[in-house]
């Protein structure tokens, strides 16, 4: 039985991805909420062809398809007025770490390595301009936009030898080319997130202690202290409305729905 997954909604546009039984992505359409048309936003069940969950952006979509005969992946970005699709960055590399897009304020960020260096990526839909910025660290993804001069990003250890648990939370400003170091010692990381106040939650090896809140402050990331609401299973940060999905036990979970973080 298909199911919906990756629902993304703003004043004209709703977006959602049908996938099978197994969670696997198949079909991401888009409807006009206007004339409630529904369309494809790529060809339907192409063969050999991947679309991993798209973004919403004021009148775009973006994604990254994979073509599984050649294993070779792009991002791609679709005017939905015009219907007009471009691909704006052929991938080199292409794994679990960069397989997310992250924008905000018509500008798309992206991780990519090559060279043994990471490196991000940050598209402007308007003038369509690209900028790559290198990082110091191979092993990089989940980059999340702050703003159009800020994010973060995280660093993994080598994929091919044994976790030495020195994965990383990093911020970095382009604007002074500043790089911080925020969290270090990540073996595993549970969730990353950022809000619509450029707040960021990060929780990972498995650890209550291991969850801490961030705000920028003189173009740096700062610890929030106050953050203390315990159990978080899921936790999302939409339209000034947070979504907290709390694991209580075994039987019981409580969703929390409130315009302010719970402290």
């Amino acid at each position: 039985m298909p199911s919906v997954q990756g629902v993304e909604l703003n004043d004209t546009w709703l977006l959602w991805v049908d996938t099978d039984e197994h969670g696997g992505y198949l079909n991401p359409y888009f409807m006009d909420l206007k004339t409630q048309e529904i369309q494809p936003l790529t060809k339907e069940n192409e063969e050999n062809v991947t679309n991993d969950f798209p973004i919403l952006i004021g009148d775009y979509v973006a994604w990254i398809q994979k073509d599984r005969k050649d294993e070779k992946a792009q991002v791609m970005l679709k005017n939905l007025k015009t219907d007009e699709t471009i691909s704006i960055y052929d991938l080199n590399s292409y794994t679990n770490r960069n397989m997310n897009l992250s924008a905000k304020d018509g500008k798309i960020l992206f991780t990519d390595e090559k060279g043994y260096f990471g490196y991000l990526y940050l598209y402007d839909i308007k003038s369509k301009e690209i900028k790559e910025f290198k990082s110091s660290y191979e092993f990089i993804g989940s980059a999340r936009l702050l703003s159009d001069q800020q994010w973060v990003y995280l660093t993994f250890d080598d994929p091919t030898k044994s976790s030495t648990g020195e994965g990383k939370l990093i911020f970095y400003d382009a604007s002074t080319n500043h790089t911080q170091e925020v969290v270090s010692e990540v073996l595993i990381v549970n969730t990353l997130y950022t809000d619509f106040n450029n707040q960021v939650f990060f929780s990972y090896n498995n650890d209550e202690y291991c969850r801490k809140l961030f705000h920028v402050k003189n173009n740096s990331l700062v610890e929030i202290e106050k953050f203390e609401t315990p159990y978080i299973y899921g936790f999302s940060a939409e339209n000034n409305i947070y979504i907290i999905n709390q694991d209580l036990s075994d039987e019981k979970r409580k969703l929390i729905i409130q315009s302010e973080l719970p402290n």
